[in-house]
């Protein structure tokens, strides 16, 4: 018995992996923590027991917060 490898969805050879976008790194949000807090309570977002300590928190959400757009 032969065996067929498999073979792309698409038979094109001009389609390429689109390449006119790229992650970019962006400044982390100066958004104030009021603020930040506020977005959390209203997306209810949760950060888990892992994390450690409080500044470690407030940092990881200032992150999140930063990348909300992306329906963190």
């Amino acid at each position: 018995m032969q065996s067929n490898p498999p073979t792309p969805v698409t038979k094109n050879h001009n389609v390429s992996f689109p390449t006119s976008r790229r992650p970019r790194m962006r400044p982390v949000s100066s958004a104030s923590m009021m603020e930040i807090d506020e977005w959390f309570e209203k997306v209810g977002t949760k950060i888990g027991p892992a994390v450690g300590n409080h500044s470690q928190r407030d940092k990881d959400k200032r992150l999140l917060f930063t990348y909300r757009d992306l329906n963190g």
